[in-house]
C-alpha cells in the first residue's frame, strides 16, 4: 500500500458533492506489466473495498462490519478479509489479469507510507491505472430503501456523474492518464431489490432473466 492524500492540497479537493463513502487503495508497487501499468488507483464503495471498513471500524466508529464474519472470503481467501464478498472482487481480479498484488486497504497503511511517495508522485499516477468507480450505488440503495421513487433517485444521477467527472479530471491535472470507470451493476437483478419490490407485477419482470426492468 504505497499512496499520498497530504502531499498536495489538491487532494483535498477530491469531494463527492454526494455523500458517497469513498475508499481509496492502491497496490503495491511493482515492475511494469507488460509495459502497462505499475500500479492500481481504485475509488469507489463497498464493491470495491478490500478491508478499508474494518479498518475505519477499529479506528473510529468501534463496530464490526458484516464483511468481517463468514461466509464473507470464505471461497478463495478461506477467511474473512473486509471484502463484501465470499470471494474476490472485481478489483481483486482486475489486479491479478494485470499481474499486480491484491491491493491492500489504504487506512491500513495511510500513516507509515505518506512520505514514500511525496517525489515523482506525478510520474507514479502517468503509471497506474486509476478505477474510478463503482460509485453511487449506495445513494441509490439507501433512497429506494426510505420509499423514494423512481423519479426522486433518477434525480441523484446527475449530480453523482458530475463529481465523478470533476475528480477524474482533478486526477488527470495531478498527472493521471489512464481511466476505467465502471458503471453501476443492473440493480434490477439484485436480490436485495428483488426482495425489496417483491410482489411487483408480473409484466414488470424480464421474462428471460427474471430481473426488474424499470430498475436496469
Amino acid at each position: 500500500m504505497a499512496t499520498c492524500f497530504s502531499s498536495s492540497s489538491s487532494w483535498l479537493k477530491l469531494q463527492f458533492i454526494i455523500v458517497v463513502f469513498l475508499f481509496a487503495v492502491i497496490s503495491s508497487i511493482s515492475s511494469p506489466v507488460n509495459g502497462c501499468f505499475t500500479s492500481i488507483f481504485s475509488f469507489g464503495d463497498s464493491v470495491s473495498d478490500t478491508g478499508n471498513l474494518i479498518e475505519i471500524s477499529n479506528l473510529e466508529i468501534g463496530k464490526i462490519p458484516h464483511s468481517a464474519f463468514p461466509p464473507n472470503g470464505r471461497t478463495f481467501f478461506h477467511r474473512p478479509t473486509g471484502r463484501f464478498c465470499d470471494g474476490r472482487l472485481v478489483i481483486d481480479i482486475l489486479a491479478e489479469a494485470l499481474g499486480l498484488p491484491f491491493l491492500p486497504p489504504y487506512y491500513r497503511y495511510k500513516n507509515a507510507t505518506s512520505e514514500k511517495f511525496e517525489n515523482d508522485f506525478k510520474q507514479l499516477l502517468r503509471n497506474s491505472l486509476i478505477v474510478m468507480g463503482e460509485i453511487g450505488g449506495n445513494d441509490y440503495s439507501h433512497a429506494f430503501k426510505q420509499g423514494k421513487s423512481i423519479e426522486d433517485v433518477r434525480n441523484f444521477v446527475p449530480p453523482v456523474v458530475d463529481s465523478i467527472t470533476s475528480s477524474i479530471n482533478e486526477l488527470i491535472e495531478l498527472g493521471a492518464v489512464t481511466f476505467l470507470v465502471p458503471g453501476n451493476f443492473p440493480i434490477g437483478c439484485s436480490a436485495s431489490y428483488l426482495t425489496l419490490f417483491q410482489g411487483s407485477d408480473k409484466d414488470q419482470y424480464d421474462p428471460l432473466t427474471g430481473c426488474l426492468t424499470w430498475l436496469c
